[in-house]
């Protein structure tokens, strides 16, 4: 197949996410962009500098992702994934693949000493395969369907001709889960997050993420900034 020139003038909106996408894009489990980098998917825009990229997989497919980081592509190329156990704190030795129960949830990709991405575990109930429940891990009682979280960012039609295949489409979490894990830390850019996002999120949305903050925290500082809908 003939290679296409790619031309540098026209820039992917997201281009500082190729060299990990490129990455995940070998990984044959769902994965999805959270945090910020999540958010400014949604968005459709990058809005501020990220200091990291975090994705999610689903708990129950860890397995694989053991095997995607033990394949010799991986291997070879310098990476080293290490989980963060117990969680919070500086210990970080490698995985040596030995199954990971809550509340053990966040793993780290390695490369020659520098911190590609971080891998978040989210908890999937699939006792009913036909339609899996998502469940927030601090609190499981707040769930939410499978299907309705999971979200792509399509790129626009212009950089067919000039991005990866792997770039043209980017998973990510539905922006009322991204913002309910933010709303714990509530940090600046959390509430400049939150803002950003509130602006473009839907009724519905808006109201999942309520019941679920008062689920989560019934005196959470955010319900007084985001009420009255």
């Amino acid at each position: 197949m003939v290679g296409i020139d790619r031309d540098e003038s026209v820039k992917h909106e997201f281009a500082e996410l190729e060299s990990v996408q490129k990455l995940l894009s070998h990984l044959k489990i769902p994965y999805f962009y959270i945090g910020g980098w999540g958010i400014d998917l949604f968005l459709g825009r990058v809005t501020r500098d990220h200091g990291d990229v975090e994705v999610t997989i689903y708990r129950y497919q860890q397995e694989k992702l053991f095997s995607w980081a033990r394949s010799a592509e991986i291997v070879d190329a310098g990476y080293t994934l290490h989980v963060v156990d117990p969680p919070g704190t500086a210990n970080i030795p490698i995985w040596d693949g030995q199954h990971l129960e809550d509340p053990i949830h966040q793993l780290q990709l390695y490369c020659k000493g520098e911190r590609i991405v971080d891998f978040m575990l989210s908890d999937l109930d699939i006792s009913n395969p036909d339609s899996p429940t998502w469940q927030f891990r601090r609190d499981p009682v707040i769930q939410t369907p499978k299907s309705q979280i999971e979200w792509l960012y399509v790129a626009n039609s212009a950089y067919e001709a000039y991005c990866p295949q792997y770039m043209l489409s980017l998973p990510y979490h539905a922006p009322e889960i991204l913002l309910l894990y933010k709303a714990k830390r509530n940090a600046e850019k959390d509430r400049v997050d939150r803002n950003r996002a509130w602006s473009k999120m839907d009724l519905t949305q808006k109201e999942w993420l309520v019941r679920a903050l008062r689920q989560y925290n019934f005196k959470h500082q955010w319900l007084d900034d985001l009420l009255p809908l």
